[in-house]
């Protein structure tokens, strides 16, 4: 083993030194965009709800019994709450879009299924924001790394904003949270900071997590600094959850598009959303 290590730094430091000189060949091109490629589909940048890990998480805690009560923060049409009231018929669902435009939308799609619709945004503060909302979809974000990143069209509008601790003042009845599904275009986690007095009460959250991250200047690193003492937390995959034991630098790469932070004395659903090796 010594020796195949030996002889793989020999090529590795060869390779390194030699194929920069040939950053201009057509064929290595090719095949650094097909690398690229690979990486991502491997580390599951795949933001359909029904192949990526999603519906996998909601299924696992529905036939375990631990998916009564679900929040779908950033619900926009309300795919992921339909989804939710698909897998479980029972459950609370309450979703949240703070853009009327895209809100009279989501009422629509959710009309007649028994789901709590709310035309706020959830996050750090009570009271009034902006968005910014991009004209060519409903897309909309609090942070401003579209218009940084991708030049779309945007337009602000005013919104009106709660946290998670008072909205859930105000329903003394919500014992539990099972699920917390955030997807807020980089404004995750300041959603997390306005939940932060009933932490207790909620046994696993869903993240998104990329390129929105460099404009809300929230890495891994943070959520790992923040919550890890509370929290476990890994990525989704289709087939489960890897979860990390401490922050490694090699997740920091922006991918996505969705991590997971259960609480750690809920030892059972570590263990049941955990990513098992076949």
């Amino acid at each position: 083993m010594k020796f195949i290590h030996l002889i793989w730094r020999k090529i590795f430091s060869l390779i390194q030194v030699n194929l920069p000189k040939y950053y201009h060949i057509k064929i290595l091109r090719i095949l650094n965009k097909l690398a690229v490629i690979y990486h991502e589909c491997y580390e599951n940048k795949n933001y359909d709800i029904n192949s990526n890990g999603e519906k996998f998480l909601l299924k696992k805690l529905r036939k375990s019994n631990n998916l009564n009560c679900i929040f779908d923060v950033g619900a926009n049409k309300g795919d992921y709450s339909m989804l939710s009231r698909v897998i479980s018929p029972k459950a609370k669902i309450f979703a949240f879009e703070p853009v009327f435009e895209t809100f009279e939308i989501l009422i629509s799609n959710l009309k007649g299924i028994g789901i709590s619709t709310h035309n706020f945004a959830l996050g750090d503060i009570v009271g009034s924001s902006e968005i910014n909302l991009y004209e060519k979809d409903t897309l909309s974000s609090m942070v401003n790394f579209q218009n940084e990143f991708l030049n779309k069209d945007f337009k602000k509008i005013k919104i009106n904003v709660k946290t998670g601790n008072s909205f859930l003042k105000e329903k003394p009845e919500i014992k539990e949270i099972s699920l917390l599904k955030i997807d807020t275009e980089g404004y995750e986690n300041k959603v997390l900071i306005g939940f932060n007095e009933f932490f207790k009460i909620i046994n696993v959250i869903q993240f998104e997590y990329g390129l929105a991250n460099l404009s809300s200047k929230y890495f891994l690193f943070d959520y790992f600094k923040d919550y890890s003492s509370i929290f476990k937390i890994g990525k989704l995959y289709p087939g489960g959850v890897v979860f990390f034991d401490e922050y490694n630098i090699n997740i920091e790469n922006f991918i996505g598009p969705n991590f997971v932070m259960v609480r750690k004395d809920r030892k059972d659903l570590i263990e049941l959303l955990s990513f098992k090796k076949s």
